[in-house]
Order: structure tokens, then C-alpha cells, then sequence
């Protein structure tokens, strides 16, 4: 078939791809997507749109099952699974996982938070007053609260729990860890000799100062304080269902977290806040969009956008109490910052001058500034190498492992291929970590920095997709090592691919796993035992709140008869949990209630 007789159904909104196969003589069709003609050679779409039983040997732009890299629980599900879960901040799911397992995580934050205070107690964001931190309920609050959880671990985690405990485990041994570091730091003077700037000498520092400690809590402690990094215990809460940055908060410290999960009616993802994030332009966040391109399944082949770019907030940086409810300041996703009015002007000499977009940064610019800042000064002379050779090899492998972890439950369907627009965030000791996946993520021209790569990205994934011109030839043994096939395509590299194909047996397998349903359900797999928990925490926390706002608070019930019998009888805690639907993990054209984030153009933080 000839190019010029060659047909395509393809969604206003890609209005790049449009003209990119219209200059090259294919005929755009308008049908519904149950009814395509024929005649029709792609499809390009959103995933929620496809209907994959009318595919056949169609080209189309998405993979059934990709909603288990667009979907936040699915991803941490899978991610986890395979022991991966270190490439996104640390994450909690109502889809899967119990509220005991929620407050334990807070509270490791808290303690977490607590010791690295202690330990940075000239920390120059105290004298500036900047807030967010949860210093309203002391030490002893969280240890009548950890009471509670271990009331609850010593009688056994729910069997309807679908986690088996062993993530509550965890937590658990790193309560106990930080609480005797905790203990024992309390316990000595602390002189200026030994404060800590940051987490990469902490571990021989805290060796040097508690010598009784045993390595093994030590190594606890730290480990839990790399993982629940920052003095503010700030999370990042959204409810399910809902997209464009729509009711996200940040919060701090646990009564926050659980009056906000509360109001979410349970129904939530919950995610560790970065709280020392790496700024640009005078002090403002932002994250990294990085395009990839999976073009196989079986064998598994992964193609990176050669330039990635930042989207930033309008706001400068900070975390005081008052700042946590700006959208503006700690959210970067497109649909939040397009309703600000403006940015902020600043003056900052480590800026490039001048700027191609306010609310966009491109490799190129950021390559600069990164050299202008030094952030790395031993065996890094230029921009390239500090780029190139810090974060790309972390953007690069936390990629490939991300779809890794979810390959099984994708299904090339015709010939389908996926262009996925990954977030990540940078933090102050340069640690690349992955925020979340988009499936059909945003492409169109809407400033001078997506205009040049969107244009450039499509003309040569349609090349790649089509092979046409011969610029997708077979890559050589070096190419992988190189991220370039032997053509030196300019706009996509190859990021990975796998060395043979799955035998048929191997491919049974793998369908019937695929087959499996993951044990998802917000609410419904919540045991008697683990709502009676959060019932008593709450108790705990109201205790304490009272008792922190009123000083004639010792009337109020004692806090081991709370930790025993929870509120007292006139306020019974009675959850309104909701009905979920049956979630299935074969058919992704079914629109469910975890499954939020099947298209993404103005995508969520989390």
C-alpha cells in the first residue's frame, strides 16, 4: 500500500501527529471508536477510548493494561512487588493497603522528622521561622500512639488485610529503632560538634555520638530517615478518581494526615513529601517531564526522548504552615499553574539569561544552570557531565525498572506501541525520584520549549513506528551503551532492550498471570481491627489536642483507658466507608475508580 492511500483516526487534541501524517499523505477518518473502518491503518487515541477487540492488525497508540503504569496504586503495587519501590517516595494506597499500615507510616515520619531536628538543631530554617512541622504533640504523644499499633500487631493483622503485615512489620521495627536513638539522643548534650548538614555522614555520625547503640538500630534509624527524609513530615495526600491536580493537599504530621483521610472518606493515596527539593530561578520547584517510547512488549524494547524538560511552579519555595495550601508553590503540573496570573519576578545570578519560557525550562538551559551553580565541583568541569552523568543514568535506569515491574500485565494488541511521559523530582542531593507515569501525555505546542520537541519527537517516532526512510535500521551491539541505534536518529535513543523473545511457554505463563486479579477494593478489604485502631489513634489525637489547647485538660479520660477501649461512648467512631466497584485486571476499557489516570494532559503530583 502506497503512503498517499494510507488512513488514520486520530483525536483533535494530537494536533502535531495530524499534521505530521497529513504532510506525509495519510488521510485523517472520522468514525466512533467502535465502528472504525477498515480501511483505517492507526489509531491514535486516549487509552480510555480504545476498544482493543476492534484493533486487529491495527497500529495504535496504547497498550491494554497501561493503566497499570498511569494509575498511582496500581504502580506502587507493582513496583513493590518487585522490589523496586525505592525509585518513588515512599507511598501508601487505601486500594491495598490497611490504615494501621497509614498511621505507622506518619508516625515513622514523625519520629523520622524528630531526630533529624535534634540532630540539626542550628538548622537556619528554625531562626527563619519556616513551619510545616508537626511540633504541637511531643514524643510522648506518638509513643502512646505507638502503643496502640502494638496492641494491634500483638493481636495479629487483620487476614483481610491483603498486605500480609509485612509492610506494617517494617514500619514497626523502624518505630523502635528511632524511638531508642531518640531516647538515646535525649539523654546527651549534643555541642555544635556534632550536627549534621546532611544524611550522607549521618550513619557514622550517629555511631560516633550514641557508641552503645547497636549497628543493626542504627542502621535502622537511617535507613527510615532516608526514607521519610525532611523535619516537616509533610505528605502529599489525593483522593481517588479525580485528575488536573484536583483536591491534593499537603499536609503535616499525623492529626493532618487523618483528619484529611477522614474527610477523602478513606479513599486516598498517600505519598512522603520531597521537602528539600533542588531549585531553580530564584527558588522555585519543579519536576522533570522525560517522553518514553515502548514500541514492544515481547521482547521488551524501550525507547528515551534525547531532551527532557522541567515545568515549573510560580511560586518560590518555602513549607511555613501558611504556604502548604498553595497549589501554585508545591504543585508543577500545567493545570494548576496556568490559572496563576503570574510568575514571580526574582533576581537570582545563577539564572540564564533570557529565558525561553517562565513556566518551562529545557535541558539545554537547565544543563547551564546546573553548571553555573556547581552543585557538583569534584570531576565535573561542564554542564554536560554533571547532566549527563549524574541524572540521566537515574532518569535512564528508573525508567526502564518502571516498566519492567509492569510488563507482565501489558498486551501489545495489533501493533501497538506506547509514548509515556514520566514526572520526576530532583532533591537538594541530587537523587532522581519518580513522581508518577502518563499515558497520552500532553503534546501540543503550548510554549517554545514543547513546541521544538514535540515537532521533532513525533516526526521521528512516526519514522520509528513506520520505518520509513530506513532511520530505524536494527541497532548495533554498542547501542545500548550509547543510547543510539546505528542510524544516530535524533530525537529518541534506545534505552533498553530485551536480548530474546518468551518461548510460548514461557508467554502461557505469563497470561496466566496476567489473569490474576490484584487485590484492590478502598474500604472493602478494611478489617473490624483496623478501623478499631485508627478509632483509638483518633482518641489519642483528640486527647492531646485538648489537652494542648486547654490546661485544665487532666479531667480528660486517662490515655492508657483510650489506648484500651478507644473514645468514650459518646463519641463512638462510626466510619461512612463507600461501596467500591469491582475492580478487574483484564479489561482496561472498564473505567474504574482506581483506575484515575488513564489520559493524563494536566497530570496530578502524585
Amino acid at each position: 500500500m502506497s503512503s498517499s492511500s494510507r488512513s488514520f483516526l486520530c483525536d483533535d487534541k494530537f494536533d502535531v501527529v495530524i499534521s505530521e501524517l497529513i504532510s506525509r499523505g495519510w488521510i485523517r477518518i472520522t468514525a466512533g471508536a467502535m465502528s472504525v473502518p477498515r480501511e483505517c491503518e492507526l489509531i491514535w487515541t486516549n487509552l480510555a477510548s480504545v476498544h482493543f477487540g476492534s484493533v486487529f492488525g491495527r497500529f495504535v497508540n496504547h497498550f491494554r493494561g497501561s493503566q497499570h503504569l498511569s494509575n498511582k496504586a496500581y504502580l506502587t503495587y507493582h513496583l513493590r512487588s518487585c522490589g523496586l519501590a525505592h525509585h518513588m517516595p515512599t507511598t501508601w494506597s487505601s486500594s491495598f493497603e490497611s490504615l494501621p499500615q497509614m498511621l505507622a507510616m506518619v508516625v515513622v515520619g514523625s519520629l523520622a522528622a524528630k531526630v533529624q531536628s535534634k540532630l540539626n538543631f542550628v538548622d537556619k530554617r528554625v531562626e527563619k521561622g519556616e513551619g510545616g512541622r508537626d511540633d504541637r504533640f511531643n514524643v510522648e504523644f506518638l509513643k502512646d500512639v505507638i502503643s496502640a499499633l502494638e496492641m494491634y500487631l500483638r493481636g495479629g493483622v487483620d487476614k483481610k488485610e491483603e498486605d500480609g503485615g509485612v509492610a506494617f512489620h517494617a514500619c514497626m521495627a523502624s518505630i523502635r529503632a528511632l524511638i531508642i536513638v531518640w531516647d538515646a539522643l535525649s539523654k546527651i548534650d549534643l555541642g555544635s560538634t556534632h550536627v549534621i548538614d546532611s544524611y550522607h555522614n549521618i550513619s557514622s555520625q550517629l555511631h560516633q555520638i550514641l557508641p552503645t547503640c547497636s549497628d543493626i538500630i542504627i542502621d535502622s534509624a537511617v535507613d527510615a530517615m532516608n526514607k521519610y527524609s525532611g523535619e516537616a513530615n509533610l505528605w502529599i495526600l489525593k483522593p481517588v478518581g479525580l485528575s488536573c491536580g484536583d483536591k491534593i493537599e499537603v499536609v503535616s504530621g499525623l492529626l493532618n494526615v487523618m483528619q484529611l483521610v477522614k474527610k477523602f472518606q478513606y479513599k486516598c493515596i498517600m505519598q512522603k513529601y520531597i521537602e528539600k527539593p533542588l531549585l531553580v530561578r530564584g527558588g522555585r520547584k519543579f519536576d522533570i517531564r522525560q517522553w518514553v517510547l515502548v514500541t514492544s512488549v515481547n521482547p521488551l524494547e524501550i525507547y528515551g526522548a534525547d531532551e527532557c524538560y522541567l515545568r515549573l511552579s510560580k511560586l518560590p519555595y518555602i513549607t511555613t504552615n501558611e504556604s502548604l495550601s498553595s497549589s501554585a508553590t508545591h504543585l508543577c503540573n500545567n493545570a494548576i499553574q496556568k490559572h496563576e496570573d503570574s510568575y514571580e519576578k526574582h533576581e537570582d545570578q545563577d539564572d540564564v539569561y533570557p529565558y525561553m519560557c517562565e513556566s518551562m525550562m529545557s535541558q539545554e538551559e537547565f544543563c547551564l544552570w546546573l553548571q553555573r551553580r556547581d552543585l557538583i565541583s569534584s570531576g565535573h568541569t561542564n554542564s554536560k557531565d554533571i547532566f549527563s552523568t549524574v541524572l540521566l543514568p537515574q532518569i535512564r535506569n528508573i525508567s526502564v525498572a518502571v516498566i519492567q515491574s509492569v510488563q507482565e500485565r501489558l498486551v501489545r494488541v495489533g501493533k501497538g506501541f506506547e509514548w509515556l511521559g514520566l514526572d520526576l523530582m530532583v532533591d537538594a542531593n541530587m537523587k532522581v525520584s519518580l513522581i508518577e507515569v502518563n499515558v497520552s501525555p500532553d503534546v501540543s505546542q503550548s510554549t517554545p520549549v514543547t513546541t521544538r520537541l514535540v515537532k521533532l519527537c513525533t516526526k521521528t517516532l512516526v519514522d520509528l513506528i513506520f520505518e520509513e526512510g530506513g532511520s530505524c535500521s536494527k541497532s548495533s551491539p554498542d547501542a545500548l551503551d550509547s543510547g543510539k541505534d546505528t542510524a544516530e536518529r535524533v530525537g529518541w535513543s534506545l534505552w533498553h532492550r530485551s536480548d530474546k523473545t518468551q518461548s510460548p511457554a514461557q508467554l502461557k505463563e505469563v497470561e496466566q498471570q496476567k489473569e490474576k486479579k490484584i487485590p484492590f477494593g478502598n474500604g472493602k478489604n478494611y478489617g473490624p481491627r483496623s478501623l478499631d485502631v485508627f478509632e483509638r489513634v483518633d482518641a489519642i489525637v483528640e486527647h492531646y489536642e485538648a489537652k494542648v489547647g486547654d490546661d485544665s485538660a487532666s479531667s480528660l479520660p486517662s490515655l492508657c483507658d483510650l489506648a484500651v477501649s478507644g473514645k468514650p461512648s459518646s463519641t463512638v467512631f462510626e466510619p461512612s466507608l463507600p461501596t467500591p466497584n469491582p475492580t478487574t485486571s483484564g479489561d482496561d476499557s472498564v473505567k474504574n475508580e482506581h483506575s484515575d489516570d488513564y489520559d493524563d494532559d494536566d497530570d496530578d503530583e502524585l
